[in-house]
């Protein structure tokens, strides 16, 4: 059971990272948007 336990233990870890991860990623990606958006904006003024 202790070697179970310990794969299962890096199973957490990978899911944990994966999961903030990807939250991480989906509340960053607004912003990107966001500059992006304003960057083409102000670029078909010049």
């Amino acid at each position: 059971m202790n070697c179970f336990q310990g794969y299962t233990h890096y199973i957490w870890i990978f899911y944990i990272y994966f999961t903030f991860g990807i939250l991480y990623f989906w509340n960053l990606l607004p912003y990107y948007i966001i500059v992006l958006a304003y960057y083409y904006y102000f670029d078909d003024f010049n």
